[in-house]
């Protein structure tokens, strides 16, 4: 097992009205995934479908001014209308970082669900994270995370979210991110451990200090590194709307991640928000990955997949179109190379 780059073109033929109804074509790439297998359909298209993607910023404004009255993440209403931890667990009841609160999931969706607010202010433009938000949330959801593992001996798995914006799934506007903790492992973690085992195996080496290597070599969509953090685009994106891969080499799950890695994370995630912004896109998610907690897995590395979603507007249209939502056929409407090259300058800046 090898780490290899395969991609395939092919062409969609047509008689073209635009042409005078000349012989033309459309391209359509097929790219696999170099761990996984799993393919994805790749057009290079952004621009034809951007104006259905970006956000109506009047929309945007009305949604947040009808949800914060009501908002229970807002200083005024999230001390008495937020859960507490069980005191065996937290006897504080939550775990406070800087601005960021840490407290259960009213709503759980696994065994263990943190929910951490990042900010007092009830709505952030993309452009407007700062690295400490993302900074003091991911502290307090570590923090809230050990003390789960310390209590419950069964948690061995776990993973970090953020999704902003109803586009993105997000039922609240607050800008806020969840830790999920439990005794079974995630889908999407099981599938990269299982893979990262099998290439491990093979070519004794880790599957992404040698990505990271590769994509440094070729330098098509490799981005920057940040500290500790290394950040590029994937070759075969998971996601349809400007993925971003970061990788920490050398850290195989979230207990073992220090100040260093969390700011080169933070860091990137607000460079990546600002790219973002200026693409009109006002909605996101991230995930981050991690491998078994409290074991040291030679084959695995920390990721962070970054992604942007369509921004509220009233076409209601959604990136997450029928074959990669019932069909399941991966698609990106934009190259990944053309992505990195667009992101590298926001990579440049110094810390904000």
């Amino acid at each position: 097992m090898v780490l290899e780059f395969k991609r395939e073109v092919k062409r969609a033929w047509m008689l073209n009205p635009v042409k005078g109804y000349e012989a033309d074509y459309t391209v359509c790439e097929y790219r696999v995934d170099p761990l996984t297998g799993i393919e994805t359909t790749v057009t290079g298209r952004f621009e034809y479908v951007k104006r259905f993607l970006v956000g109506d910023e009047e929309m945007v404004k009305g949604i947040v001014e009808r949800s914060k009255p009501q908002c229970p993440f807002c200083p005024d209403q999230i001390e008495k209308a937020t859960p507490k931890f069980l005191p065996n667990i937290i006897p504080e009841g939550r775990i406070m970082v800087g601005s960021a609160v840490a407290f259960p999931n009213i709503y759980a969706h696994a065994e263990h669900n943190v929910v951490i607010t990042l900010t007092s202010e009830h709505y952030l433009q993309l452009n407007e994270f700062k690295a400490e938000h993302f900074v003091n949330g991911l502290k307090a959801g570590i923090t809230c995370l050990e003390r789960i593992v310390k209590t419950y001996g069964d948690v061995k798995h776990a993973l970090v979210t953020m999704a902003y914006l109803p586009p993105a799934g997000a039922t609240l506007i607050h800008p806020h991110i969840q830790v999920f903790a439990k005794s079974r492992p995630f889908y999407l973690t099981r599938l990269l451990m299982d893979k990262s085992r099998e290439y491990y195996e093979a070519n004794a080496s880790n599957y992404w200090f040698d990505l990271v290597e590769a994509e440094k070599r070729i330098n098509e969509r490799y981005i920057a590194q940040i500290g500790s953090t290394e950040w590029l685009t994937p070759f075969a994106p998971i996601n349809n709307l400007m993925e971003v891969l970061c990788i920490i080499p050398g850290k195989s799950n979230l207990l073992e991640l220090n100040g260093e890695d969390l700011e080169g994370l933070a860091l990137g995630l607000t460079n990546v928000l600002r790219f973002y912004f200026d693409l009109g896109l006002r909605s996101f998610n991230w995930v981050l990955l991690s491998g078994p907690l409290k074991e040291e897995v030679k084959s695995f590395s920390v990721i962070l997949k970054v992604n942007g979603r369509t921004g509220p507007q009233p076409t209601c249209f959604n990136e997450a179109w029928v074959l990669p939502y019932a069909a399941w056929e991966r698609y990106s409407v934009e190259t990944p190379e053309a992505t990195a090259v667009k992101l590298k300058p926001y990579f440049q800046y110094g810390p904000r």
